[in-house]
């Protein structure tokens, strides 16, 4: 995504797009993406409607800008958690811990909740999302296969990218949940299913699975 007209070139200007990008993230907390009205963020952000759309094209644009900075943040956790681990389970271990922590930070800021459901409005969006859990999956499948070089890498990346790219209906279902305790109830669920396809697929060293799961196959087998 490029949603930005123009680059600001001094710290004026970056200065002026930061304090759009407040703006627009209050708002968006506060009404979700339709309350991403350029005259409303000028207003908020206290410049001139010319000075927004001097670097934005239409509402659209900042939303991709605040999504771009949602992709940033999602992939840096990741990597900051996930960096320097020698074992599976600690590679997982950091999994989980991304996870976690992009749970509270969707708590704490419900900005970003919002921004998620930005993506599910707009085709464009959604293909700028797939291609995000792409690269989130490449991430976590280098890692993982650096500490399970035997393991076939096609398949690591492809229970990677699919659990990466179910994040959000996951954080989203949890945080429809009344209270803080139902929510990590949830969350917890999901994030154990997850944990446990991936190190499966991490220690296992045979051929496809076929179309039914490891578990039923395995169930199958003894009987």
């Amino acid at each position: 995504m490029a949603p930005l007209r123009r680059q600001p070139s001094q710290q004026r200007s970056r200065e002026r797009v930061e304090r759009i990008l407040a703006a627009a993230a209050d708002l968006l907390a506060e009404g979700g993406p339709d309350a991403l009205r350029p005259s409303d963020v000028a207003a908020r952000a206290e410049v001139p409607i010319g000075s927004l759309y001097q670097y934005f094209d239409d509402k659209n644009a900042i939303l991709e800008s605040l999504i771009e900075r949602y992709f940033e943040r999602i992939r840096d956790t990741l990597t900051r958690c996930i960096a320097g681990k020698d074992t599976l389970d600690e590679v997982l271990d950091g999994m989980a811990l991304a996870s976690r922590q992009w749970l509270v930070m969707h708590r704490e800021e419900p900005m970003w909740t919002q921004v998620a459901y930005g993506i599910l409005g707009d085709k464009a969006l959604q293909q700028a999302n797939v291609a995000d859990s792409h690269r989130n999956a490449d991430l976590l499948a280098g890692a993982l296969l650096a500490v399970a070089p035997e393991a076939d890498a096609a398949r690591v990346r492809d229970v990677v990218l699919v659990t990466n790219h179910l994040f959000p209906a996951a954080l989203q279902l949890a945080l429809a949940e009344p209270t803080p305790a139902r929510q990590d109830a949830v969350f917890e669920a999901w994030l154990a299913m997850a944990t446990r396809e991936v190190r499966w697929v991490a220690r296992e060293r045979s051929g496809p699975v076929g179309d039914v799961g490891h578990e039923a196959q395995q169930e199958i087998g003894s009987t």
